[in-house]
């Protein structure tokens, strides 16, 4: 029953859950108990991630062996914000994607064969030693290369610092574009030069252009704007210099986890989160993601029946 449940509340509602269990098992759980199941079940989870964490930074133990060596290691970090029905602000969500094995399976799609995700509420760093011990056991000791993708945020450059200081940093082309479009709006003449002057490894000429135009700004709160994306690209900088290095520009492996765990389930109209009950259904839906779903159920069946006895 426990698990049929939390395998429907991680895909849709706990209402519908409720329904989905009477029509198809014919079990009759309420809602309030599914919710309740999720945050057992989830904070369970979270308690491991955690004393895995401490064992490590805290305690000095060994990192856990490497399940593979790969020659490259990619790894791709972003984040977006969920509702916070406490606050009613946003509390952000982050997730990182490692892999290092693609196949085309058509024309417009590469699968990644070994993909593994993390994704958590807590700060970036908590969340960025989650990263490392995935990293570690995927085999970022051993790879001859790591690759760093980024949005550019700068809690993202800090764990890059921090957790893999030998990894080739890249901002993600589409995350530049995005900003450069924000700012200067859609169809504004210099972003096609500038995009192509970031694909070739040139920030200088973009950080140029953008402070001609800086100057020419018709007001201060122009101005300020030019100002703050021109921070941006400073930062950055390093990442737009990689990129023809990095043998991919895109974050795309990343975006699709972004909505795959968090935005299908947390950010559909109305919906806001206490961030408890939220972290908990997420732990589970990467749980799911990463495809330890069945191996944990059949540990939880055999510790369950052992505790009945």
């Amino acid at each position: 029953m426990r698990e049929r449940a939390l395998w429907a509340a991680t895909e849709v509602s706990y209402e519908k859950s409720e329904r989905f269990l009477a029509k198809f098992t014919g079990l009759e759980v309420s809602r309030g108990t599914i919710h309740a199941l999720a945050r057992e079940e989830g904070e369970r989870l979270l308690a491991q991630d955690a004393e895995a964490r401490r064992a490590v930074f805290e305690q000095g133990q060994p990192p856990p062996p490497a399940e593979k060596q790969p020659r490259v290691l990619f790894l791709q970090v972003d984040g977006t914000g969920v509702r916070n029905r406490a606050t009613g602000s946003s509390m952000e969500a982050k997730v990182g994607v490692v892999f290092s094995e693609r196949a085309r399976v058509s024309a417009n799609r590469i699968e990644l064969v070994d993909k593994r995700c993390v994704a958590s509420l807590e700060p970036a760093e908590a969340f960025g030693e989650a990263l490392w011990l995935e990293a570690v056991r995927q085999g970022v000791g051993g790879a001859e290369r790591v690759v760093f993708v980024s949005d550019g945020a700068p809690w993202t450059k800090g764990m890059q610092e921090t957790h893999f200081p030998t990894a080739l940093y890249v901002l993600d082309l589409w995350h530049l574009e995005r900003a450069l479009r924000a700012t200067l709006g859609a169809e504004h003449a210099e972003i096609p030069p500038m995009l192509a002057e970031a694909a070739a490894g040139q920030p200088d000429p973009i950080l140029h252009r953008l402070r001609c135009l800086a100057v020419r700004a018709p007001t201060a709160e122009t101005h300020a704007t030019l100002r703050r994306l021109i921070e941006f690209v400073q930062t950055n900088a390093e990442g737009i210099r990689n990129l023809p290095q990095a043998g991919v520009f895109g974050s795309g492996a990343v975006e699709k986890q972004i909505d795959v765990l968090v935005a299908r389930r947390f950010k559909t109209r109305g919906m806001s989160w206490y961030r408890p009950g939220a972290a908990a259904l997420q732990r589970l839906r990467v749980l799911k993601a990463n495809g330890d779903w069945d191996r944990y159920w059949v540990d939880r069946q055999q510790a369950l029946a052992r505790y009945a006895a």
